[in-house]
């Protein structure tokens, strides 16, 4: 008996393609909640994290919260919401445009930055259950998921 049927307690997938679509679904579900639990140590949820992962891989540049959300590994996370969060905690700062006086653009501040390379830091020990796997194992991985992130258009 594989690991997803002791998991979901059944015997019989309909085709290999339900049992890889359960398998996968389990382990992503798996991996959020250990990255939750990961930045949570660290006074954030991943999706916060997310939006300073942007805001930082966009620096100098500051971002707009469109570009936030273009961005963002889950589409339909409140983008606004969570950049008022993080304005409120003092981990980002909003600043007027320079391109359009009417905008506004979103930067990370002193401690944002502080608290993204501190996160940064101990990153590898959120990715153990990956990287404790054969690299070639990683990169077959990788591959097939890219092929079905690209299946979807």
């Amino acid at each position: 008996m594989s690991s997803i049927e002791k998991h979901l307690q059944t015997k019989k997938f309909h085709s290999e393609a339900e049992k890889t679509m359960f398998s996968l679904l389990y382990s992503a579900n798996l991996m959020q909640d250990y990255l939750e639990n990961f930045f949570k140590q660290h006074g954030l949820t991943a999706a916060q994290y997310n939006v300073l992962r942007v805001i930082k891989n966009n620096a100098p540049d500051p971002v707009t919260i469109n570009m936030i959300k273009e961005r963002m590994l889950h589409q339909n996370s409140d983008a606004s919401r969570i950049v008022q969060r993080l304005v409120d905690a003092g981990l980002i700062k909003r600043v007027l445009s320079k391109v359009d006086k009417r905008a506004v653009d979103v930067v990370l501040s002193k401690q944002g930055a502080e608290l993204v390379s501190k996160v940064e830091k101990k990153y590898e020990q959120a990715l153990l259950p990956i990287s404790d796997m054969k690299k070639t194992d990683v990169k077959e991985l990788s591959r097939v998921l890219d092929k079905l992130m690209g299946s979807f258009g």
